[in-house]
């Protein structure tokens, strides 16, 4: 909050609060104006079922604010355990109201930038509001740039956030026994025809970058894809984290789902050769 006051104009205007209680109170002002759910103390001295019976859905009564925010602080937090069945405008964020296998809203939005007939940049704008398929972009010319790369997320370091955690590092993939360090996952029977050795050293390139890292064979992977490890190759982040590994980000081309809109971390093709 104080580095939006600090930058101004709009970004100042989108953290009107003064500190971050006051954005906690703001929030629980919605919860005591929705009049559902309870603060989650309560269920310890009455059985919710037996509560809810006794007071209706809404069991925060006919007290004002300022209680409701006393009691929730003391309390530690608030709950919403009711489902209401067959109210499918509050599950439901769409124009009709309903699951919709043509998208309404896709359609108005085809209509504002053209009509239908534009398609939005789509291949099949008769279908563009229907699920359906549309043929991927690949970065690469197939000839020069052979395998199509995988970023992968290990299980130890899924979260993005904790490759500063030594003891994460020492289990990072028990299966091809790598720790502290970045790999290239790859087919042995590739690996073969390019007369690569497993544990070798080798240069992956794309058409925007280039990284060296060691390669492991694994049966399992698709002969024609190369998988790359993620969260990896920090600048910064603390002695654990930084300089170990390599980020596959370098290599990745800036490219993007024609239909989702979403970064396409697999359109980027690649070639691996002996470092």
């Amino acid at each position: 909050m104080r580095i939006a006051r600090a930058v101004g104009g709009s970004v100042e205007q989108a953290f009107p609060w003064p500190g971050f209680v006051d954005l906690l109170r703001d929030s629980a002002a919605g919860l005591h104006e929705a009049r559902r759910g309870t603060i989650v103390e309560t269920f310890r001295r009455t059985p919710w079922t037996a509560l809810l019976e006794q007071r209706g859905w809404w069991t925060g009564a006919e007290r004002p604010f300022d209680a409701f925010w006393a009691e929730l602080q003391e309390k530690g937090g608030w709950w919403d355990p009711i489902y209401y069945f067959g109210q499918w405008d509050r599950i439901f964020k769409t124009r009709s109201g309903r699951f919709e296998f043509y998208s309404l809203t896709l359609k108005a939005a085809l209509e504002a930038h053209g009509g239908e007939s534009k398609g939005g940049g789509i291949e099949a704008p008769d279908q563009a509001c229907l699920p359906h398929f549309e043929p991927p972009r690949f970065v690469g010319d197939s000839d020069r740039f052979p395998f199509h790369v995988n970023v992968t997320r290990p299980i130890p370091l899924a979260g993005g956030r904790n490759s500063d955690q030594p003891f994460l590092q020492e289990i990072l993939d028990p299966q091809l026994r790598v720790r502290w360090n970045s790999w290239v996952e790859i087919n042995p029977q590739a690996a073969e025809q390019l007369g690569i050795a497993d544990g070798e050293e080798v240069w992956l390139e794309s058409p925007v970058g280039k990284i060296r890292l060691q390669a492991r064979f694994n049966p399992g992977a698709m002969p024609h894809v190369i998988n790359v490890p993620a969260n990896l190759g920090h600048t910064a982040y603390g002695r654990f984290a930084k300089g170990i590994g390599v980020n596959p980000m370098h290599i990745v081309a800036d490219e993007y789902d024609r239909l989702g809109g979403f970064t396409a971390l697999g359109a980027t093709r690649v070639r691996v050769s002996k470092a």
